[in-house]
C-alpha cells in the first residue's frame, strides 16, 4: 500500500486542539508542510480520525466488491475503477 507515502505527505492536516493558544502552536508546527488544515476541538479531531479510517475501509471494501462483479461478468475493473472515480 501507501501508508509511508501517505504518512509523509498527507492531504490535509487536522488540528484538535483544547485552547486557542494551543491551536495557534500546532499551527506554526505544521505550516511547513503547506497543506489544508482544519482546526477543531480534540473531540471533534478523534471522530474525525475514526470517521476518516471507516470511510477508507468502506471504500476498501467496496472495491473489492466491485472487483468481484468485475471478474464475474468480465468487465475491465480497472476502467471501471477510473470510471467510478
Amino acid at each position: 500500500g501507501s501508508a509511508i507515502v501517505d504518512a509523509l505527505s498527507p492531504d490535509r492536516i487536522i488540528i484538535g486542539a483544547p485552547t486557542k493558544q494551543v491551536a495557534v502552536k500546532l499551527l506554526e508546527l505544521y505550516a511547513s508542510i503547506g497543506k489544508p488544515m482544519l482546526i477543531t476541538d480534540v473531540y471533534s479531531a478523534e471522530i474525525i480520525k475514526y470517521a476518516s479510517n471507516s470511510f477508507l475501509a468502506m471504500k476498501i471494501s467496496f472495491i473489492n466488491a466491485i472487483a468481484d462483479i468485475c471478474e464475474l461478468t468480465g468487465a475491465n475493473i480497472t476502467d471501471v475503477t477510473k470510471g467510478v472515480g
